[in-house]
């Protein structure tokens, strides 16, 4: 059984991934950014397929309460439609190139 990911899971993991043991972030990485199929991770990890599965599935939880208790990516993607709305509202050139900086400051923040 296929199931649909949900890649807003990534960026999860691009805010609050520090906050995990490394091993499952690994797993849960391989998976969404890398598209590892169960199999996959259970062979590169040396684990079977419903450890991987459950794995993954704990580390989106935790990352899921993470965003419950704090919101910074429903923030962020608030800041980034006022942004957008901004940047499409008859800036010049170089308020646009201003509004892309703040963007992209903002994207470079959220990694670290």
């Amino acid at each position: 059984m296929h199931r649909e990911k949900d890649y807003n899971i990534s960026l999860l993991a691009d805010i609050y991934g520090k906050l995990l043991t490394q091993k499952p972030l690994s797993i849960l990485r391989d998976y969404y950014d890398y598209d590892y199929s169960l199999a996959e991770l259970s062979e590169k990890y040396g684990i079977t397929r419903q450890t991987a599965y459950g794995c993954i599935n704990s580390a989106k939880k935790s990352l899921i309460k993470f965003e419950g208790e704090m919101g910074t990516l429903e923030k962020q993607k608030q800041l980034d439609a006022y942004l957008n709305e901004l940047e499409n509202c008859g800036l010049s050139e170089s308020g646009k190139q201003i509004v892309r900086k703040i963007k992209d400051s903002l994207f470079r923040q959220s990694e670290q």
